[in-house]
């Protein structure tokens, strides 16, 4: 069954609705009510720019805001740098109103002492506290003005240049010149031998510093010298590998026994042949050879005997690498003995080369 679409349209009378609509427009306007959309245009147009000029004005303020963060910023730098640098005038007038409490010296003098300390402390990468504290150290050993200086910068190279501690290293310096005394080293001449032997040998500043601390006393007393103590200790280093400190207590100990008239007498016995009147480089070598010779032969008793009047019972093992070395054609303490007597200023050089890495310049503009 075929279907159709049926169109309906509806119509109404809307005319009195309109009168209605506008007579209740009329009204309104009597009364003042203005309908058009206009004004309500232009308001709202003045409202949006008030906006923008409010926005234009809070951006403003948050820059003067953001400006006035920095200039306090700035100005809390300015006045914390200006604390550290009336604390740091302060300390520094009281470690020198310390140190020439035990100097003793002028005004002017103290004042250029203060100078020469910054100037240590630039050169040595250290800070002037670091420095003050070493100078005063060794100010009260009853040392002069310059070799204060001098000792004061030579120990904190050594430092530098070791892994020793600043007051390690005032002791090291301090125990091998007393020890000495009779070669009247310097400080300087002290560490650049030091140095030389080091880069030589398979041996560290460290060590030989320790070592010479226990013994250089004893060494001078039995006739050694400076570099042949050092040679010696260079010796037993790179033999055994032990370190500085149990290198210096046996050789402590076998130049205190070779200084004996009683264990001279016992060598003898045993058939060393050694002279009374050599120093005790010199005698060790001397029990050395015989030593040597004993244990070529096969008779390592004879050789235990030898070691342990020389050495002691307890000394023997470490010092045989010096025995086995002195006994040889080439020794290493005769060729360390000698780089150090031809040392010149292998650690000064070695300070100023530090200066010239960035560890060193940024160290030393620290110190400035």
């Amino acid at each position: 069954m075929a279907q159709s679409d049926l169109e309906i349209i509806v119509g109404a009378d809307t005319r009195n609705l309109n009168r209605k609509v506008d007579t209740a427009v009329r009204r309104l306007e009597r009364k003042g009510v203005n309908l058009s959309t206009r004004k309500g245009e232009q308001a709202l147009g003045r409202i949006t720019g008030k906006a923008d000029e409010f926005t234009k004005s809070l951006e403003a303020s948050n820059a003067r805001v953001i400006a006035f963060g920095a200039s306090v910023a700035v100005i809390e730098g300015v006045r914390r740098s200006f604390v550290k640098l009336v604390t740091t005038i302060i300390e520094v007038e009281s470690q020198l109103t310390s140190i020439n409490s035990i100097l003793g010296q002028s005004n002017s003098t103290i004042k250029q002492f203060g100078n020469s300390l910054f100037d240590v402390a630039k050169q040595t990468g250290q800070s002037f506290q670091q420095v003050a504290q070493t100078a005063q150290e060794f100010a009260r050993q009853g040392l002069s003005v310059e070799q204060t200086l001098q000792r004061t910068s030579d120990a904190l190279i050594l430092t530098r240049l070791t892994t020793l501690k600043t007051d390690e290293a005032i002791s090291a310096l301090t125990a091998t010149i007393n020890g000495f005394q009779r070669e009247a080293l310097t400080s300087t001449q002290v560490i650049n031998k030091l140095r030389a032997v080091e880069t030589s040998f398979a041996v560290s500043s460290d060590d030989l510093a320790s070592a010479l601390a226990r013994s250089a006393s004893v060494a001078q007393g039995a006739g050694v010298s400076f570099n042949e103590l050092l040679g010696v200790i260079t010796a037993i280093k790179q033999r055994t590998g032990l370190g500085g400190a149990t290198i210096g207590q046996g050789l402590k100990t076998v130049f205190t026994r070779l200084n004996l008239p009683t264990r001279v007498a016992e060598l003898k016995a045993l058939g060393v042949q050694i002279d009374e009147s050599s120093n005790g480089f010199e005698k060790l070598r001397q029990v050395a050879i015989a030593y040597k010779a004993a244990q070529n032969a096969n008779n390592q008793g004879l050789a235990t005997q030898i070691g342990v009047a020389a050495a002691g019972q307890f000394q023997i093992s470490k010092l045989s690498a010096a025995f086995d070395d002195l006994s040889n054609s080439y020794s290493v303490a005769d060729a360390a003995a000698l780089k150090s007597l031809q040392a010149t200023n292998e650690a000064n050089k070695a300070n100023e080369a530090y200066n010239q890495t960035i560890g060193g310049l940024s160290k030393t503009i620290g110190a400035s």
